[in-house]
């Protein structure tokens, strides 16, 4: 017993001395060191965690001598552009990316005498978001089947391309004597084998609700019922078609048979899953493989076990918008997807969430000239920011393939003429 405490003290005596001091900026505050000289092939890293977005300006800002600056946007789109951005003598390089807090990422600036190259790699798996504008009147949800994307907004159902175009809209989509008993609002839809599934609310959100079924083709209504609801603010429908929705302050999820949803008849659950923990204010959720990815006015999205009701934060979002609906849909774009209510005339904006993997490089920029640093590296802190002491190596200057090449073909015939030599005598 003895022994294995001794290896312990061993093993953690060792930890300690590899392991990085972690510094902690507040706003304001600069971290700087001495290079010692000014470098023309160098390696600098370091690992730093941000503690929130930021608004409108740079979460830091890395100062590396010689003009040359990178500057890391983690904030609020579009304008400036979340990412990050190398800047020197006049040119300006961006790579998007906006990065979570609380994630851990490192940071990288390098150059081998011919080239300039910065990058930010996940250090951890999780998740990184990009964004986009959509049309403001993109205001209730999202969903997407068939290569279209589908919105909603509060009394309209568009149908959009991929590249971003609304190829139909249907402005009545609730037929008048529906209207004419108080209901106006769609919610957070989805998409189920040519069909757009949407929950429709009442003046006053009470009860009942309605689960509606629409042509994704033509957009008109075929067929819907009632459900014993005050709020639906979503419905999410699973492969086998069961149809999962809740009440706005969610404490369980109703899940509904989409074959029950006839023409004006009452739907009753089939299911009723219990949460272990409160969903303050549920926008949307969407379906994935046994999971409730839910949108939450708390500016997070939240994963569900429909097995067990256990709940868990997985994404926070910069607290600036209104959190709207959500999709989940594996295209160029990311595989998470929160439309955002910005109550702007000219624009909404959707988060697309990437999964991420340890290593993987999420932001990249390369210059094709070389540009020193020192004799001093800046990093200075416009949000409160968390970073692993810097390391810079000096990078050794590479023997061209050519040199390389004709040195050994130099050898090889030396050799060979030498042992012709050896043969005759």
């Amino acid at each position: 017993m003895r022994w294995l405490i001794l290896v312990g003290i061993l093993v953690l005596l060792v930890l300690l001395a590899f392991a990085q001091p972690v510094q902690r900026l507040e706003s304001g505050e600069e971290y700087s060191f001495d290079v010692g000289e000014e470098l023309e092939r160098y390696a600098l890293t370091f690992e730093f965690v941000l503690e929130k977005y930021s608004a409108f300006m740079e979460s830091f800002k890395v100062d590396l001598g010689g003009g040359l600056t990178v500057e890391v946007y983690s904030c609020v789109p579009p304008r400036p552009s979340p990412g990050v951005y190398l800047r020197v003598g006049g040119v300006e390089e961006e790579a998007p990316v906006l990065l979570i807090p609380g994630e851990r990422y490192r940071f990288v600036v390098s150059c081998d005498g011919s080239s300039t190259e910065v990058r930010v790699e996940a250090l951890e798996e999780g998740w990184v978001l990009r964004s986009e504008t959509v049309q403001p009147f993109f205001i209730q949800g999202l969903t997407y089947g068939d290569g279209k994307w589908y919105y909603t907004a509060t009394s309209m159902v568009f149908r959009v391309s991929e590249r971003g175009e609304v190829e139909d809209y249907n402005d009545y989509p609730i037929p008048g004597e529906l209207g004419e008993k108080g209901y106006f609002h769609l919610g957070d839809p989805d998409y189920y084998k040519g069909l757009i599934v949407i929950p429709i609310e009442k003046k006053g959100y009470v009860r009942p609700a309605i689960i509606a079924i629409y042509d994704a083709d033509s957009l008109k209504l075929v067929r819907y019922a009632y459900v014993d609801q005050d709020h639906a603010p979503w419905v999410a429908v699973d492969p086998e078609g069961y149809v999962y929705c809740s009440e706005f302050q969610a404490t369980e999820i109703y899940v509904y048979r989409l074959d029950d949803i006839g023409k004006g008849n009452k739907a009753s659950p089939v299911r009723v899953v219990e949460l272990k923990g409160k969903l303050p204010g549920v926008q949307g959720a969407v379906y994935v493989d046994g999971f409730l990815y839910a949108s939450v006015v708390d500016w997070y999205v939240y994963r569900v076990n429909l097995e067990t009701g256990n709940v868990e934060r997985l994404i926070p979002l910069p607290k600036m918008y209104e959190v709207e609906g959500i999709e989940y849909a594996e295209t160029p774009d990311g595989a998470l997807h929160v439309l955002m209510n910005t109550f702007s005339e000219k624009y909404n904006l959707v988060y697309h969430a990437f999964k991420v993997k340890e290593g993987e490089v999420l932001a990249g920029i390369k210059l094709d000239s070389a540009y020193s640093i020192g004799p001093k590296v800046v990093i200075k802190a416009r949000q409160p920011l968390e970073i692993a002491q810097p390391r810079i190596e000096r990078v050794k200057e590479e023997i061209p393939v050519e040199i390389l090449t004709v040195a050994t073909l130099v050898v090889v015939i030396i050799a060979a003429l030498l042992a012709k030599k050896l043969k005759k005598t």
